[in-house]
């Protein structure tokens, strides 16, 4: 093992090495690790002690850190020293890392992640005086691994960059295996990958097809899956043909890290063994680019011009309006019969792919091959595209970050080693049920179980009602009906909901629903607990004056101080209201059913709230506002509409609620 160089810049003032009183408000302490080449070292542990904790302990004894920080993804690190500690002129500071070669400051080396209590007392250990303000700490480590850049080529020539990152020892190994398009080597910084590498796992880093170090079209997902470029499939054989490894393939990834593995998985791959994925979908047509057939600007337009992707791909998912064969080659779920490998699935409720997540683990679990079906993992939390307790406008219990059953890295440990934790006995589907936030004592907010979803429910419809009201019994009167005037130069904002690049998350709706062009369905206080755990759909009856339009569904929770929070939205452009392949224009007039997906959640609304639902026809940016013309997108103008909404018996619109019913303490 290299020996590790390491250095120390103290910026401020410097004091005689007796002092020890520390300023008022503590001192902070802070610094980078990086390798000798100037790459930071994310994920590294240092361990902080003061001596005087050491000087009684035998020279053979592993010393404990008082304190311990770890490096973020650019590897840099800080801590305040809080006022009151005694004995800080004399502190020693040390790297702690299971795979780097460690060290104390001043250059005594030691193996193994912690040193030894005569080693914190050898000669030629420096020790550090806090008493100091602002003590700016720079460490240089050596890797104890084996790291290397290997080209891949693909069977079109394309040659796909990879970076290896292999135990030190010989020997042939599991791996791991990320393939995106975010660049591999941010990627392999996360503090994951060392523990991984130490636990004798090779780990396979890749820049996706045209990406960064790789060449090949840069457009998104280009021969991830099956349609003549399999870009993840030739991957894996290579990494199942090399001396290194053991046959056992796992890929793990995000967001477009999972969709990558989804779209692999269906092609079919050989050579995997199972998969991790988190925030991810199977279809990028219904579940990304155009749900409810209207497109998604803010999630794609946002995402290809923000990373870079070569502007050809923004205008294929523009011109590509409809279901057609474009969409083929991105729908994972038409094929998940070919998929033969578990996964770990986990999402959120207010995750921009929400409903991606579900469909995928249901489409695997009910339907999948051999291997799969029954095999798969789901972890819904009350989340958006990444796990945060703080969601929009409501911060959730602590509870929130700890779900039950295996996380990522038990799940990985089971399928590449074999090891398997208790918590494999917890039951495949993992969901946090939402609750009030900030009212003690209100059911939910806590974790369930299920041996499957969805889970059993009532679909329990509620109706709009001509008086503004929403209500579980169904209208009565011979005709009813509100309008509004939707004007696509000045369309509904978004405010919160299903979102990537824009605020995500349970929004309070009050300064939107004051506008003309949003019609307002409140119900009574209930009276009791209600659970919506489900699919939420709305059925509703409209007529324009266009010739296309959209309609917008909303679902809030009015909390008693009046606030409305957004839980669920959808959307239905509705010249695909009978379906998603074909457009039909409307007849100016003529009356329709549509159906309206609010995608999923898992909510108890307490006693004292209300059911809200707001409908309109737009929801801006996170839909394109629709124009109201034949031509649709890319027309020469846009018209106003005034739509109308029915709410009469024979024209009842409604919301569908999957309400489930528990035993008390269920």
């Amino acid at each position: 093992m290299r020996r590790v160089a390491i250095w120390l810049a103290v910026c401020g003032a410097l004091v005689a090495c007796g002092r020890s009183s520390v300023a008022q408000d503590g001192v902070k302490l802070a610094g980078q690790v990086t390798t000798p080449d100037g790459r930071p070292v994310p994920g590294l542990a240092i361990g902080i002690g003061r001596l005087q904790r050491y000087a009684t302990l035998p020279d053979a004894a592993r010393v404990t850190a008082e304190r311990q920080l770890r490096t973020d993804a650019g590897g840099r690190f800080s801590l305040t020293i809080p006022p009151g500690l005694g004995d800080l002129s004399k502190v020693v500071l040390f790297t702690a890392s299971p795979i780097h070669g460690n060290v104390i400051y001043g250059g005594v080396t030691f193996d193994g992640p912690a040193p030894t209590a005569g080693q914190t007392r050898a000669a030629g250990v420096k020790l550090l005086d806090l008493g100091v303000d602002n003590l700016q700490v720079f460490l240089q480590v050596t890797e104890a691994f084996v790291r290397r850049t290997e080209l891949l080529p693909m069977h079109d020539g394309a040659k796909l960059a990879t970076d290896l990152y292999l135990p030190a020892a010989e020997g042939r190994w599991p791996v791991i295996l990320t393939r995106t398009p975010y660049n591999k080597i941010g990627q392999a910084q996360q503090p994951a990958v060392p523990g991984w590498v130490a636990a004798g796992i090779a780990v396979v880093v890749q820049d996706a097809r045209g990406r960064f170090a790789s060449s090949g079209e840069n457009l998104p997902f280009w021969g991830c899956g099956w349609d003549g470029l399999q870009d993840g499939v030739e991957t894996l054989d290579w990494i199942a043909a090399q001396p290194w490894c053991n046959g056992k393939i796992c890929t793990v990834g995000g967001s477009a890290g999972g969709i990558t593995q989804i779209l692999t998985a269906a092609a079919p791959a050989r050579h995997l063994t199972a998969q991790s994925i988190g925030v991810a979908f199977s279809d990028s047509y219904r579940h990304a680019a155009y749900p409810g057939g209207a497109f998604s600007q803010a999630l794609i337009q946002d995402w290809l011009t923000g990373n870079k992707f070569d502007p050809q791909a923004l205008a294929l998912f523009r011109e590509h309006q409809s279901r057609d064969a474009f969409w083929e080659r991105f729908d994972a779920s038409a094929r998940a019969d070919r998929v033969t490998v578990p996964a770990l699935f986990s999402g959120g409720w207010f995750d921009v792919f929400n409903q991606g997540t579900l469909d995928s683990f249901m489409e695997r679990q009910h339907g999948g091959g051999p291997g799969a079906k029954g095999t798969q993992r789901l972890v819904m939390g009350p989340w958006p595209h990444g796990r945060r307790a703080q969601v929009g406008e409501l911060t959730f219990p602590e509870n929130a970050m700890r779900p039950p059953g295996p996380d990522e890295n038990e799940w990985l440990q089971f399928h590449l080693k074999g090891t398997r934790s208790a918590a494999f006995d917890t039951p495949p589907v993992v969901y946090y049920r939402m609750g009030a936030v900030g009212e003690t004592g209100a059911p939910g907010n806590d974790w369930q179980t299920a041996a499957d979803w969805p889970m059993p429910c009532t679909p329990t419809p509620w109706f709009a009602q001509a008086d503004g009201t929403l209500s579980p019994t169904a209208p009565t009167v011979a005709e009813a009906a509100k309008s509004i005037r939707y004007d696509p130069a000045n369309p509904v904002p978004t405010r919160g909901g299903h979102n990537l690049t824009i605020p995500a998350g349970p929004y309070d709706q009050r300064p939107l629903e004051q506008r003309s062009d949003v019609l307002v369905f409140t119900s009574a206080p209930l009276a009791a607990p209600l659970e919506i755990t489900g699919r939420v759909t709305a059925k509703v009856w409209v007529s324009s004056s266009a010739v296309d339009t959209d309609v917008t569904v909303k679902l809030t929770d009015v909390y008693p101080d009046g606030r409305s929070m957004l839980v669920l939205d959808g959307i239905r452009r509705l010249r695909y209201r009978l379906g998603f392949t074909k457009s039909e224009l409307l007849t100016p007039g003529q009356v329709y059913e549509v159906d309206v997906d609010l995608w999923s959640t898992s909510l108890v609304l307490n006693q004292g709230h209300r059911l809200r639902v707001a409908l309109s026809s737009s929801n801006h940016p996170r839909f394109a506002a629709n124009p109201n013309t034949a031509e649709g997108y890319g027309g020469p103008a846009s018209v106003v509409a005034t739509n109308t909404f029915h709410l009469d018996r024979t024209r009842p619109t409604q919301i569908i609620l999957p309400v489930v019913s528990r035993r008390p303490g269920g």
